[in-house]
């Protein structure tokens, strides 16, 4: 029924896609990552996941749409984050 609801959606919405320049260098490439829309700041957030030879990654990226830029961010306080 959701399958139904999402086509029936797209064929009364317009679905434009365009490839988003960036001036910054990306995050690293992995796979089983999270990954959100943040629409308040306008960004995207990229946590954890793995390398293509199972070295888990611990950290958190941004892509800031309005600037495309990534950036790192980092835990304010000496706690060290967990893994999922």
């Amino acid at each position: 029924m959701f399958v139904l609801l999402v086509r029936i959606a797209l064929v009364y919405a317009i679905v434009q896609f365009e490839k988003i320049p960036k001036t910054s260098t990306p995050a690293p490439e992995r796979l089983y990552h999270f990954m959100d829309y943040n629409r308040i700041t306008d960004q995207l957030v990229i946590f954890g996941g793995n390398s293509n030879v199972d070295d888990p990654f611990n950290d958190v990226w941004v892509f800031d749409l309005s600037m495309s830029q990534y950036y790192v961010k980092v835990p304010t306080n000496d706690q060290k984050p967990g893994i999922i």
